[in-house]
C-alpha cells in the first residue's frame, strides 16, 4: 500500500509532530518537490495535492496547487487553485513569487502571486494573461531586477523566443511584457537555455542560427553586445556564475582534447580574444566545470 506523504519538515527547523495532514484518510497529500519551499519571512510556500493522488483516486485529483505554512502559528491554507503548478522554474522578486501554470487543461503560462496580499480569483493570476494564444506563453529562465521581472517566452509561432521585460508596476499591454533582445529574428528564433544576472547585466546563453552564443544585455539601457568567445573555444554546456570580483565565471568547450573548461569575462571590459579568456585546463580529460560557490574571495567547483 503507498504510505501517505505529510508535511512535517521546515527549512531550518525540525518537528517531531504533524504540522497538517493535508488529506485525511489514506489518500496522500502528497507534497510536490518536498526540499523546494520558497520562504518570505516566516510565510513558506510549497506545491501539495489536497486529495487523493492520480495512482489512488483519478476521478478526484486535484493535482498540484500552493500552499503557505506560517511558521510562527503553523497555521497552513491553500492559497492558489490553478489546472496545475509548478515550481519547476519559480523565482522570489520583493513580495512577488512566480511559478509556471496552467490556467486550463492546455498551454502554460507565468502565474504570479503577491505574499502580501489575501488570495482571490485574482491571487494568484497569470502574469501577462494568455501571453501566446498558440502554445505555451510561460516565462522560463527567470531574473528580477528593481520591480522587473525578466525571461525567456514566445509571443507566438511567428515570433521566436527572446528575452521580455515585465515591468510589475504597469498593467498588462501591448507594450507591457516589452521585448528586450531577440538575437535571431523570425519564427525559428533563438533558444535561451541560460540566464545569469550580474547587478544590471543579465547574461544569455542563446542560438543565433549559426550556432550557441553568449550575450550581455545592460537592464538600465537595453544595449546588447555579443560576448561570445574569439578565442576559438565553442559554447556548449554553458553554466555561468557571478564570482566575489563581479566577473562571469562559465564552462565553455575549447576543444576535443581539452574539453569543457573553467571560463572569464570582465563587464568593464571591451570583447577581445583574451575577453573572455580561458582560466585554465584542470582537466586534460574531457570536463565540465559545475557548481560554483564563492566564500570571501576563494572560487570552489568540481
Amino acid at each position: 500500500m503507498h504510505k501517505k506523504n505529510k508535511v512535517g519538515v521546515l527549512p531550518h527547523t525540525i518537528f517531531k509532530n504533524l504540522i497538517k495532514d493535508l488529506t485525511p484518510g489514506e489518500n496522500s497529500g502528497m507534497v510536490i518537490n518536498q526540499n523546494n519551499f520558497i520562504s518570505f519571512g516566516s510565510k513558506h510556500y510549497f506545491l501539495a495535492t489536497d486529495v487523493g493522488s492520480s495512482f489512488e483516486s483519478p476521478l478526484n485529483f486535484n493535482s498540484s496547487q500552493l500552499w503557505e505554512l506560517n511558521s510562527d502559528t503553523l497555521v497552513s491554507r491553500k492559497v492558489g487553485t490553478k489546472v496545475n503548478m509548478s515550481f519547476g522554474s519559480a523565482l522570489k522578486g520583493d513580495n512577488y513569487l512566480f511559478f509556471p501554470c496552467q490556467e486550463n487543461a492546455g498551454d502554460w503560462e507565468t502565474c504570479v502571486y503577491d505574499t502580501t496580499q489575501e488570495p482571490s480569483v485574482n491571487n494568484p493570476k497569470l502574469l501577462a494573461g494568455n501571453f501566446n494564444p498558440s502554445g505555451n506563453g510561460q516565462f522560463s529562465r527567470l531574473a528580477y531586477r528593481n520591480g522587473k521581472l525578466f525571461g525567456a517566452a514566445t509571443k507566438g509561432d511567428s515570433a521566436g523566443v527572446g528575452i521580455y521585460e515585465y515591468d510589475m508596476s504597469l498593467p498588462t499591454s501591448a507594450t507591457n511584457p516589452i521585448l528586450r533582445l531577440d538575437v535571431r529574428s523570425g519564427s525559428s528564433a533563438g533558444n535561451v537555455t541560460a540566464t545569469t544576472l550580474n547587478g544590471n547585466k543579465l547574461y544569455i546563453f542563446d542560438n543565433n542560427g549559426s550556432g550557441s552564443v553568449l550575450y550581455e544585455l545592460n537592464l538600465d539601457t537595453y544595449i546588447s553586445r555579443n560576448i561570445t568567445p574569439t578565442n576559438g573555444s565553442t559554447l556548449s554546456n554553458y553554466a555561468g556564475y557571478i564570482g566575489p570580483d563581479g566577473k562571469l565565471y562559465f564552462s565553455a568547450f575549447v576543444n576535443s582534447t581539452v574539453g569543457t573548461e573553467l571560463h572569464v569575462f570582465d563587464p568593464a571590459l571591451g570583447v577581445s580574444t583574451t575577453n573572455p579568456k580561458l582560466v585554465g585546463d584542470f582537466n586534460l580529460a574531457t570536463s565540465s566545470v559545475l557548481g560554483m560557490v564563492s566564500v570571501g574571495s576563494k572560487m570552489y567547483f568540481r
